[in-house]
């Protein structure tokens, strides 16, 4: 009998959280399974941290979980060896230089890296501009650099990751077309919903909409849910 080869999946947040994890990558879990990988995934954020990250306060509580996930990250350090396949989202750690993103490459060079935004920009929007000098602005150039297959999802980050590493393949971020299925019963007699998937950071975005409702006879309503699983 085969062998089951085994994935890392070192990604920001729990599973079934993030619209960019479940659309990138979460949903293709049990194919690989069926096609003989073991898959353990591990975040950085805490289910609590995630709960309270985007609320106001709890300062203390915030930093104690965010000192508990790098002591997670560097005992990670020790079983890296164990995988065939370290497959990296977006970063290793949040914030600053990439000293973790050097290590974990070093340790176990069977990295994907998959990029879904262009984090490595400075914040245009206004949003998250106080944390701005902290977050971690060169991780994603090295890790395109040192992995062994970079996975983009838009031909500008596609053209970017090709200038550090050869082996780019661009994969959109797709849906289930399973759970997900066109209907076509509109009737414009009812308010208009309007489905969306993102992040705190660019939830303020959508209330640019609200100048595009100006004029408009049918009432548009705005309501952001809270960023968790959907």
């Amino acid at each position: 009998m085969e062998k089951r080869k085994k994935i890392l999946v070192i990604c920001p947040c729990p599973e079934d959280i993030a619209p960019a994890q479940r659309l990138k990558y979460e949903q293709y879990f049990n194919n690989w399974r069926e096609n003989g990988f073991d898959i353990t995934v591990s975040p950085f954020f805490s289910d609590r941290l995630q709960q309270i990250l985007y609320k106001r306060g709890n300062t203390v509580e915030k930093i104690y979980w965010v000192i508990r996930a790098y002591i997670k990250r560097f005992l990670e350090i020790f079983t890296l060896h164990k995988y065939d396949i370290v497959y990296i989202f977006l970063w290793v750690t949040p914030f600053g230089f990439p000293l973790m993103e050097r290590i974990f490459t070093a340790i176990n060079p069977n990295v994907v890296y998959d990029i879904d935004d262009l984090i490595f920009m400075r914040s245009l929007n206004g949003v998250n501009t106080k944390t701005d000098f902290i977050k971690g602005r060169t991780k994603p150039f090295l890790l395109m650099k040192r992995a062994k297959h970079v996975i983009t999802c838009t031909p500008y980050l596609t053209e970017v990751a090709k200038k550090y590493n050869t082996a780019v393949t661009d994969i959109s971020s797709t849906i289930n077309t399973h759970t997900y299925q066109p209907v076509n019963n509109y009737q414009n007699d009812h308010k208009l919903i309007l489905g969306w998937s993102g992040s705190h950071s660019t939830a303020p975005l959508l209330y640019l909409l609200k100048k595009c409702a100006i004029g408009v006879k049918q009432k548009i309503c705005f309501q952001i849910s809270s960023y968790g699983r959907a």
